[in-house]
């Protein structure tokens, strides 16, 4: 076991020294085409210099949104758009961007900049000039950084250059110019002109709306409109109360004159006033003498006569007539009574023709009434078909008044934002300017060298064995038992090329080379025992040599077997 893996190692290992020494010159012309720019690059590189300067970004009226149309105030305050954030990343584009690149480089100069890149053919120069600028641009554009320090609303831009004080000259004009930039980004284009002629338009707008309101409330006698509408409808409402109540009025007045007019009937005009009582009237006295007369008489029949006498009866009948008469007589009253007329019915005669007066005069207010409750009424129907215009121009005047006041405010904004503009107010300030570098960025030549090196080498070695991979050709003899899965006989080495031009004398020395002898020997000892054997010699392409070593096997097969 132990002695299969040895065999195994040294075979990779035989395979990858094969591959490294058959791809050697590959491997070394890849590594040598690495190592030598990056050596002789870093050996005459010369020094880089690097400016730097620090911005300090802020929120400013840049950032912040106000509704160019307005709104009702206090709904819409002015509100930040930005994050800071934002904001920093904002003003890094604008200082990386192409434009401010361009301005920077025309106004210094491409050869003032980059000396490297003029030409030395004056015409050429001038047929390129277009393409040599906008290298310089790209060029400025790859040495120019600006990255937000961490943490901070801090910008940190930075130049590199060969010569330390043009990368300075370079960031301060670059932050000079993207000032100004800035402003030019942020600025609302015309604004103050734009505010000033809309402004000017609303207030005549203003003015034609005010007047058109003034003639028509001059038209129909209007002051006030609220105030007389609110006037017309209180009377309106007073005399429909009024109305009310004199109609709750005429109703209790007229039921108080039904009172009094039935009280009227059941009360005598005429009281008791006094009376004088008789205590023996004639009549009771008449009738009780005749009554006595009556009762005389009976006994005088009762002697003569039975009783059931018919005169008997008829004095017992004219007793008893009498008797009852008496009776009646004495339960009426005898006497004088004095009388006269009666103060509670006076009283409410009185009263029933204050009531009635007071009816008369209810419904005569009621009539004058009901009068003004129309001319309200009208007046109150022609307000309510003025209304509509009317309130129609007051809500032109206000809009015309709202749009007006705030052009206006806008405008005195505009204005202001312009004198800032002018006087380069803005949020980004300038933290630390830019200074001549004293020492150039620290180059690790050294440590690039060994890295080209070792990406070299590994290269090389990559290439070789891709290389390797995609040869299918047979390297060594065991490809071929591997591959084929066939016995092999023999191997034959290269012959030199002036040999193989003349077979026909290779093969009449019959002088063939050893390998060819012990190619012989296997062919014999696989052949079978037949009168005859068949070799057929091939090849994939032609001048592969099958000919050639047909021709020395042939001539090793004589001399086995005698010539």
């Amino acid at each position: 076991m132990d002695k299969e893996h040895t065999q195994e190692k040294r075979s990779s290992l035989r395979d990858l020294a094969y591959v490294f020494f058959r791809r050697k010159w590959v491997i070394l012309g890849v590594f040598l085409s690495t190592v030598i720019p990056v050596t002789v690059y870093m050996l005459l590189i010369p020094p880089l210099y690097e400016a730097t300067a620090r911005l300090l970004v802020k929120p400013g009226r840049e950032n912040i949104y106000v509704s160019p149309v307005g709104s009702p105030e206090g709904m819409h305050p002015p509100t930040i758009i930005q994050r800071v954030s934002e904001v920093i990343n904002s003003e890094i584009q604008i200082i990386e961007s192409r434009v401010l690149i361009r301005r920077v480089v025309e106004e210094m100069g491409v050869a003032r900049l980059f000396p490297h890149m003029l030409l030395e053919d004056s015409q050429a120069a001038d047929a390129k000039e277009s393409l040599r600028f906008e290298a310089a641009v790209n060029r400025a554009l790859h040495d120019l950084s600006a990255e937000r320090v961490k943490a901070t609303d801090v910008i940190e831009v930075g130049f590199k250059s060969y010569n330390p004080d043009m990368s300075a000259n370079f960031i301060d004009r670059l932050i000079d110019l993207y000032l100004e930039r800035h402003l030019e980004v942020h600025q609302s284009g015309q604004s103050y002109e734009f505010f000033r002629t809309q402004s000017a338009q609303l207030e005549q707008k203003l003015k034609t709306a005010a007047r058109r309101l003034a003639d028509f409330k001059k038209r129909y006698g209007i002051v006030s409109f609220n105030e007389r509408k609110d006037l017309t409808l209180s009377k309106y409402m007073g005399v429909n109360a009024a109305i009310k109540d004199n109609d709750t009025a005429i109703k209790e007045t007229q039921k108080r004159i039904e009172k009094f007019k039935e009280d009227l009937t059941e009360i005598s005009e005429h009281k008791y006033l006094s009376q004088d009582q008789s205590t023996d009237p004639p009549v009771i006295s008449t009738l009780k003498q005749r009554l006595a007369e009556l009762e005389l008489r009976k006994t005088e029949l009762v002697g003569e006569y039975k009783q059931d006498n018919f005169k008997v009866v008829s004095i017992d009948n004219a007793i008893a007539k009498a008797r009852e008469m008496l009776a009646g007589e004495e339960e009426k009253f005898h006497g004088s009574v004095s009388t006269g007329l009666s103060a509670t019915y006076q009283q409410i005669e009185a009263e029933l023709l204050v009531q009635e007066a007071n009816m008369a005069a209810f419904g005569s207010r009621g009539s004058e009434l009901g009068k003004h409750l129309i001319k309200y009424s009208q007046e109150l129907e022609r307000l309510g078909r003025l209304e509509p215009e009317l309130r129609a121009l007051e809500r032109d005047v206000s809009v015309q008044e709202q749009n007006y006041r705030l052009y206006l405010t806008k405008f005195e904004e505009s204005r202001v934002s312009d004198a800032m503009d002018a006087a380069r107010m803005v949020s980004v300030s300038v933290l630390e300017p830019a200074t001549v570098p004293l020492r150039p960025i620290p180059v690790h030549k050294a440590l690039n060298i060994i890295v080209s090196i070792c990406i070299g080498g590994v290269a090389g070695l990559g290439l070789a064995f891709l290389i390797e991979y995609f040869d299918h050709t047979f390297k060594v003899p065991e490809d071929i038992k591997d591959n084929l899965k066939v016995p092999m006989l023999g191997t034959v080495a290269d012959l030199p090329h002036e040999e193989i031009e003349d077979l026909e004398a290779l093969a009449a020395s019959a002088k063939p080379p050893a390998n060819y002898e012990l190619i012989t020997s296997n062919i014999v000892m696989h052949a079978e025992e037949k009168e005859s054997n068949v070799l057929s010699f091939c090849s994939p392409t032609s001048e592969e040599g099958s000919s050639t070593v047909a021709v020395g096997l042939a001539a090793s097969l004589a001399k086995a077997h005698g010539g």
